[in-house]
């Protein structure tokens, strides 16, 4: 039979706050063909995306745009970073109370894991979460973390909260997508300033290989699409 819900979930529930965010994008945006679009950026909930948009983004190879990952989660991050750093600039006396760095890192780590629980916390959610923490409880403790336990944390914890996710495409083309950006930026400085360029074009070629095997294509226009985007 069709599915049929026992029971009206609590206010507090992430995933009622979730469907109230879908209803009034839905509404705000009336017959908007860019409906699904935004609600899978804001809350990743794709199922409103029309196939032709599906079809763009794969031919394009833009359609980790709509996985809620690294750059959505730093974004939301840093809405809570530098707002704290400018008032902490305006108003000095405020270090008499809290270390920048400490009420910076708190209010990041807020906003984006409150984003991360929106987004219906996926694994590549869930991997940046965790790395993002990692990083900012070594910014509020005064400790420079080395990427690699970053890695390594955030692998484990990922591994620990669903041990079937190493299974999934997402685990493998996220992480490798994080070590590739690694091993890039330690190499940014003698790219000058093409380093954005050949970043995503090293990039996109590197994740070649994961993206052939799992899908059985290869989007050429890929590089330019995610560069543009």
């Amino acid at each position: 039979g069709d599915n049929r819900r026992l029971a009206e979930a609590p206010w507090w529930s992430a995933n009622n706050l979730r469907q109230h965010l879908k209803d009034r994008i839905a509404v705000a945006l009336a017959d908007s063909t860019m409906t699904g679009l935004v609600q899978g950026l804001a809350i990743a909930y794709t199922d409103a995306v029309a196939q032709e948009q599906w079809e763009i983004l794969r031919n394009t190879g833009t359609i980790h745009l709509l996985a809620i990952s690294g750059l959505h989660i730093t974004m939301v991050a840093g809405l809570g970073i530098v707002p704290v750093w400018l008032l902490w600039r305006l108003f000095p006396s405020l270090y008499l109370w809290l270390p920048v760095r400490i009420a910076a890192g708190l209010a990041g780590g807020v906003l984006a894991t409150g984003y991360a629980v929106l987004a219906g916390f996926n694994i590549p959610t869930q991997r940046t979460l965790l790395m993002l923490l990692v990083v900012l409880a070594g910014l509020v403790w005064r400790r420079q973390v080395p990427f690699s336990s970053i890695l390594s944390v955030a692998l484990l914890l990922v591994v620990l909260l669903d041990p079937l996710a190493c299974l999934t495409v997402g685990f493998w083309l996220s992480f490798l997508t994080v070590i590739l950006l690694a091993f890039l930026g330690g190499r940014q400085r003698r790219l000058g300033k093409s380093a954005v360029v050949w970043m995503q074009l090293l990039l996109s070629l590197g994740t070649i290989p994961l993206v052939a095997g799992f899908f059985g294509m290869v989007s050429l226009s890929s590089p330019l699409a995610n560069l543009l985007a």
